[in-house]
Parts: C-alpha cells; sequence; structure tokens
C-alpha cells in the first residue's frame, strides 16, 4: 500500500511520464528524454515517473545536472531496496508503492498531462489505461487530463487497435499527437488557458 499521500490540487502542475525503462544512455532517446525533461521544468512543470530507468533516469538525470525543476518517483518497495528511487528530499520525492499496478495508479491520478513516448507492451498498457482514465473522468462530468503522444511512434497502434474500441468520441478531444517539444508544451498550455472547463489557476 501507499505510505504517502500526493496533494491532488496540484495535478495541472504535474506531468506523468511514459515511455521505455530500456533505453540506453548516450542514444538519441535518451538525448530527446533530457530535452523534454528540461523543458518540463524550466516551464515549472513537476514530472512524475514510475520507472527510476531508462527514461525516467534520463530525465532524473536533466533535472540533477541543470539543478531545474522537481520530480516524484512512484517506485516499488523492491525497486527502493535495489537502489532506484533514492533522492533526497524537497525537489525529488519517492512514493513507495507494493506492486506494478498501484505506480501506474499514481501516474494516471496525480498528473494533468500524460506525455507518452516510445516503449514496449508496458508503456502500450499505460496508454491504454490513461485513454481510460480520460473515458472516466468524461463520464463522470470531470475535467480530463490530457494525453500527449509524441511522434508517430504510437500512431498505427492507436488508429488500429485504440481507436476502434473507444465508444465515447469526446475522448478524441483529449488524445493529441504532437511531433515536437514545442508543440508538447503548446498543448499544454492551451488546455491551461481554457476549453469546455474554463481556465486553469
Amino acid at each position: 500500500m501507499m505510505k504517502q499521500k500526493i496533494n491532488r490540487k496540484n495535478i495541472w502542475k504535474r506531468v506523468s511520464l511514459f515511455g521505455s525503462s530500456r533505453i540506453k544512455e548516450g542514444t538519441p532517446e535518451w538525448q530527446e528524454a533530457r530535452r523534454f525533461g528540461r523543458a518540463l521544468a524550466e516551464n515549472n512543470l513537476t514530472i512524475v515517473s514510475g520507472d527510476p530507468t531508462g527514461i525516467g533516469k534520463a530525465v532524473s538525470d536533466e533535472i540533477k545536472e541543470s539543478n531545474k525543476g522537481r520530480m516524484i518517483f512512484a517506485c516499488t518497495t523492491r525497486g527502493i531496496e535495489l537502489g532506484y528511487g533514492r533522492y533526497e528530499r524537497g525537489r525529488y520525492r519517492t512514493i513507495p508503492v507494493a506492486e506494478w499496478g498501484e505506480k501506474r495508479q499514481i501516474l494516471l491520478d496525480y498528473s494533468g498531462y500524460y506525455l507518452v513516448l516510445p516503449g514496449k507492451l508496458g508503456t502500450l498498457s499505460e496508454l491504454v489505461h490513461a485513454i481510460d482514465k480520460v473515458d472516466q473522468s468524461i463520464r463522470i462530468g470531470a475535467r480530463p487530463s490530457l494525453v500527449i503522444i509524441v511522434g508517430s511512434y504510437w500512431k498505427k497502434t492507436f488508429e488500429d487497435m485504440i481507436k476502434p474500441f473507444i465508444s465515447d468520441a469526446r475522448v478524441g478531444d483529449y488524445v493529441s499527437f504532437v511531433e515536437s517539444l514545442d508543440e508538447t508544451l503548446e498543448k499544454i498550455r492551451a488546455y491551461r488557458e481554457g476549453g469546455k472547463y474554463g481556465v486553469i489557476a
């Protein structure tokens, strides 16, 4: 069970990061993740990650070295025992969880934006759950989180395997494909500034 609570009032200042835990340091994917981490931090957005390896580590390294931004890790207790997710209090925070499903739920419940980068089966599962979370929010009249999918990597999978099973067409209003970092930030800014649910403070 989760031992700490996260303030839900700040969800519109947080971005959950979904992507591969297998990318290697120094690769183009690693460098891209670092660029995203730096830009999100410079825009006063806290990054929430469920994996202190791969993309999560790339972003964490960027935040540490630039001395900007904040990051929250939802890390299994086993991962913490192995030395992952041990960060100083303040700008870095570790939330211990018992298992993977609980970790994923933190990423879905406590961020206003879901940023989806290329990955494998685990990332695909997280993308499906993110879209389902949007659908649930619409059904109860709550403001949905915004799903931002970077690049074309997931485009065919979304069109062929996910979109046909979306029963409410409104869900598509909260799923965006972007090609650049600037476009990602613009989507976040635009969503904060208004629409059906009003301006986010």
